[in-house]
């Protein structure tokens, strides 16, 4: 199924692809621009110099999509709390942003993160949010364009076939995540703006979800976050990608409210549908898991299968992985382990930028910890 939905996918880019070369050409549009814009022929040693400057080309194509989101967030109200672009990683930790390097190749790709404050008409502002990043390429796509068009061939050589590699990457990259799909268990720009043009209890859903995550982020432990917001989310339908995350939501807010048997309801309703999510999205959850059966569920060796089962993944934070192995590893009774998985989860933990639900896991490692030293 899921090798269907690549093809798919591939499939549905390459008709794309197809069917704006053909407008193009059948038009005479394309023909008329490249008479405009000026062929470029290139020597070896300025092909070889276009060459080296390719992967600055990609990296200033991914900044600038990720930036056109995180523009969109700040016309829309929302707070930026994420960049990463290639190795660049630019967070917001603690009111306070840090700068350094991205290790999660994975990642490389490009990722932005901004969130709402509050739900106020949140469906226009996540479209503005989501469709800012294609119009940033297409924009910025078509003002290179227009200069080389202008300019009809006074650039260098090599500027100028950087200038049209960047034209026809800000095309390709603005059109192609406006395509409708999923990957590595996120919806792409396309797919995000698909969802907000249903109506209905899904849409509720979707939206109740995104602000929760600002609360979340802004601060607010899962305990605090509104009940009616969480029930919202759970009218999603439970083995949707949306639908899982709603679970694992109402999984924490239950557990930070000391209701274990319900935490547990919400967490096992999620962990069978977690396929649903991806071997990327469905890490989170599976941690989530591990922890749980350890701490609470008595379970060790379901805690150890789903610790085991949890591939790493660039969506999950970055203290979840050693605390959910500290819990086993107590749960097993390897205490020395448990020690140093504790400490690296607890200097995470300090660094996390989701503010709401980093609170309780800190407070759920002292608990943990006081275990372990006694």
């Amino acid at each position: 199924m899921k090798i269907l939905k690549l093809i798919l996918h591939f499939a549905v880019g390459a008709l794309v692809g197809i069917g704006l070369g053909y407008l193009l050409g059948a038009t005479g549009w394309a023909t008329e621009v490249l008479d405009r814009v000026g062929r470029v022929e290139l020597g070896p040693n300025h092909f070889a110099l276009f060459l080296a400057g390719v992967p600055a080309l990609v990296f200033l194509l991914v900044l600038i999509h990720e930036l056109g989101h995180l523009t969109g967030g700040w016309f829309a109200g929302f707070r930026a709390y994420l960049l990463l672009v290639g190795p660049l990683r630019v967070e917001r930790v603690r009111e306070r942003w840090t700068v350094g390097l991205n290790p999660r190749i994975a990642t490389w790709g490009g990722l932005a993160a901004s969130a709402p404050d509050d739900a106020r008409n949140l469906r226009g502002r996540m479209a503005l949010y989501a469709v800012a990043g294609p119009g940033a390429n297409l924009v910025t796509g078509g003002i290179v364009l227009t200069a080389l068009v202008v300019a009809q061939g006074a650039f260098p050589p090599v500027v100028h076939a950087w200038m049209l590699a960047f034209t026809l990457g800000s095309l390709i990259l603005g059109v192609l995540t406006l395509i409708p799909g999923q990957a590595a268990g996120m919806y792409t720009d396309g797919g995000r703006l698909l969802r907000l043009l249903r109506t209905g209890p899904e849409l509720e859903g979707d939206l109740a979800l995104i602000a929760l995550t600002g609360l979340s982020l802004a601060g607010r432990r899962p305990r605090e976050w509104p009940e009616a917001l969480v029930d919202q989310a759970l009218s999603l339908p439970p083995d949707s990608l949306m639908g899982v995350f709603a679970r694992q939501v109402a999984y924490l807010r239950t557990l930070d409210l000391g209701d274990m048997e319900g935490a547990r309801e919400y967490l096992d309703e999620a962990l069978e549908h977690r396929d649903a999510l991806g071997k990327a999205g469905g890490a989170t959850i599976r941690l989530h898991g591990a922890f749980f059966y350890a701490t609470h569920g008595g379970d060790t060796v379901r805690a150890r299968e789903l610790l085991d089962e949890a591939r790493e993944s660039p969506l999950e934070a970055r203290h979840l992985r050693p605390m959910a192995e500290a819990a086993v590893r107590m749960a097993e009774g390897d205490e020395e382990g448990a020690r140093a998985k504790l400490d690296e989860a607890r200097l995470l933990t300090g660094s996390s930028m989701d503010r709401g639900s980093s609170g309780a896991e800190e407070e759920w490692l002292e608990l943990l910890e006081k275990g372990v030293r006694r």
